[in-house]
């Protein structure tokens, strides 16, 4: 695939400005090697700090070849999962949205993060639309936290990545709004609205509430 855009060199290795941004929310949306459940403020400022060495000083240790790794294991696991999800036919249309839950899979510890699980979220919409043959909808992705059972629950608008509307206030006052309704926690780290966390027993109450027509994106 080519991009037009803009390349800077760290020594000898060139990047271009979207391969740049692959890194940066990779390295960002790292999760934790031990208990899933549990990403801490340290953890997510370590992973601010790994970011912020990328950006400004590559020539650091060899945080270059760390970002650049994460980031293509990063994607192939998206596209992993997201060949799985069509394959089984995990994608669920529930009215004026679509939503799948994701859980027991490979790489389903990628996802407990709000900025992966909100990447596969998008690239799934983006297959959607590429294909034609669906109309545009937000979609909603849950990925299931086995130890607090609760689902990290995200919402993408339905507009391709390309497409220079991107952001749908509407969207994140209503998951946030079918979360209180279910007396779901709105407190995770993430500074969009569309994410959050649902109890595992109140998932579907949540689904319908949010197709029941009570909510307007």
């Amino acid at each position: 695939m080519n991009q037009a855009g803009f390349i800077r060199y760290h020594g000898y290795n060139p990047i271009s400005a979207a391969d740049t941004i692959y890194c940066l929310s990779s390295l960002l949306g790292k999760t934790t090697q031990s208990n899933e459940s549990i990403i801490s403020n340290e953890y997510l400022m370590n992973n601010f700090f790994d970011a912020y060495d990328f950006l400004t000083n590559c020539s650091k240790g060899n945080i270059f070849e760390i970002a650049i790794n994460e980031a293509i294991d990063l994607q192939k696991a998206i596209v992993r999962q997201m060949v799985s999800m069509f394959e089984r036919k995990e994608i669920t249309s529930a009215g004026p949205f679509r939503y799948a839950l994701i859980s027991h899979t490979h790489d389903l510890k990628r996802f407990l993060h709000p900025i992966t699980l909100s990447k596969l979220a998008q690239f799934i919409v983006d297959t959607i639309i590429e294909s034609g043959r669906r109309r545009n909808r937000p979609f909603i992705l849950g990925a299931l936290k086995e130890s607090t059972d609760t689902y990290l629950v995200a919402g993408v608008p339905g507009y391709h990545s390309g497409s220079a509307r991107k952001t749908s206030h509407n969207l994140g006052n209503s998951v946030q709004q079918a979360a209180r309704s279910t007396h779901s926690t709105l407190s995770y780290h993430s500074f969009d609205s569309s994410v959050v966390e649902v109890q595992q027993e109140h998932i579907t109450r949540f689904m319908e509430y949010l197709g029941s027509g009570l909510v307007s994106f």
